[in-house]
């Protein structure tokens, strides 16, 4: 988990979506018939590009295919993505998706295996899809396109603490000069 780390940096799409799913295996049960699916649709997207990381028994059109990274690399790669898509079959605690997580990344799983068990344990949004059709695309950049307006979680937290904090020390202020003045008019 040293590597896979969540930092205030964590890159925020505005032009362009940037999705990337990873593998050590290229068993077909790691998703490729999906992934493949998802490469025939992204020929009509001009705003996304889709990287896959690892071993892969298939060739890919749109969709870019990296060597295998070592752990500190891939760590690093991963902040460069805005999503994760995993369409492992029968995973019952993918590391991928716990490191895509911890790196920032909003999921997007196959309703298969252990998937929505880490998202709901990580406590993250997330999209599940059981087959891939058109709309999967489509929901994805409404996700991307909520959150990059809204505020990110750590932010608006620190934002909400500061309001908090001064309004006790205002508090905590105006009782003193209310002490104060209740004193020396006793006096």
């Amino acid at each position: 988990t040293e590597y896979f780390n969540l930092k205030n940096d964590v890159r925020k799409s505005k032009e362009e979506i940037k999705i990337v799913s990873t593998s050590w295996s290229n068993n077909l049960r790691k998703g490729f018939e999906n992934y493949k699916l998802i490469d025939s649709m992204l020929s009509k997207e001009k705003n996304i590009s889709y990287d896959f990381i690892g071993r892969s028994p298939v060739t890919f059109n749109n969709i870019k295919l990296i060597e295998p990274l070592k752990t500190e690399e891939l760590g690093k790669k991963l902040g460069e993505y805005d999503v994760y898509i995993t369409a492992s079959e029968k995973d019952p605690c993918s590391n991928a998706l716990c490191e895509a997580i911890q790196s920032g990344l909003f999921p997007v799983i196959k309703d298969d295996g252990g998937h929505e068990e880490i998202c709901r344990y990580y406590g993250v949004d997330y999209i599940k899809f059981k087959e891939v059709d058109d709309s999967l695309i489509e929901k994805i950049k409404a996700k991307i396109k909520i959150k990059n307006q809204t505020p990110e979680f750590e932010q608006s937290y620190f934002n909400y603490a500061n309001l908090f904090y001064s309004l006790l020390e205002k508090k905590a202020n105006k009782e003193k000069d209310y002490e104060v003045f209740y004193r020396q008019g006793v006096k």
